[in-house]
């Protein structure tokens, strides 16, 4: 991954930590209304997903992958190798572009924090939602500490219709998987998980 990507989001983290922790009382305060932080720079933007994944398909585009498709329906599980091209890129990645943060409207949306993973040997950038109603409910990235390079995300989303829930939980780690975890409540039925695993490594 282009390292650009990842000083945009360092900077934007750093000009936003002791605004956060500012707001932070005050974003609480704010539960039932859930409004974004309104004194947010919207000058500046979080992550974007769609960049990374426009230099992830860069890198990847020209490489004779392979995917292996496992689905599972609660339970029943089907598997099936397909070649990569920008057809299947597009549809794996179709919930993480959905769920892109990185345009300047979300400044405000989201709580900014850092921690280090000594076990997977990471750094993290996180962000969580002020509001229980936004898409986009978590996003969390795993920055290797030397290369700067993305090495994995992980990001949860909530869609709430009128009769049906929708609930994903979303990982991608590069060149090895990429795992769609969704939850589908229909209003007077009983919820179904569907898992889909899109394995470069298999």
């Amino acid at each position: 991954m282009s390292t650009k990507i990842i000083f945009a989001a360092a900077i934007c983290l750093t000009l936003f930590a002791c605004k956060e922790k500012q707001n932070s009382t005050a974003a609480k305060e704010k539960t039932e209304a859930a409004q974004p932080q309104r004194s947010a720079d919207t000058t500046q933007t979080h992550f974007s997903m769609k960049s990374y994944l426009a230099d992830q398909w860069s890198m990847k585009k020209n490489d004779p992958y392979t995917i292996m498709k496992v689905t599972e329906v609660n339970g029943k599980r089907d598997s099936t190798l397909i070649p990569l091209d920008s057809a299947l890129w597009v549809k794996m990645f179709e919930p993480f572009y959905a769920s892109d943060i990185g345009e300047p409207k979300f400044q405000g949306w989201y709580r900014i924090n850092t921690y280090s993973d000594e076990v997977t040997e990471t750094n993290h950038l996180n962000y969580e939602a002020i509001s229980p109603d936004y898409f986009t409910q978590k996003m969390d990235l795993g920055v290797n500490p030397v290369s700067n390079d993305v090495m994995s995300v992980y990001i949860e989303t909530i869609d709430k219709k009128t009769d049906t829930i929708i609930s994903n939980k979303l990982q991608y780690r590069p060149s090895e998987i990429v795992r769609i975890i969704s939850f589908i409540k229909a209003k007077d039925k009983p919820g179904v998980t569907i898992k889909t695993e899109y394995k470069f490594k298999y």
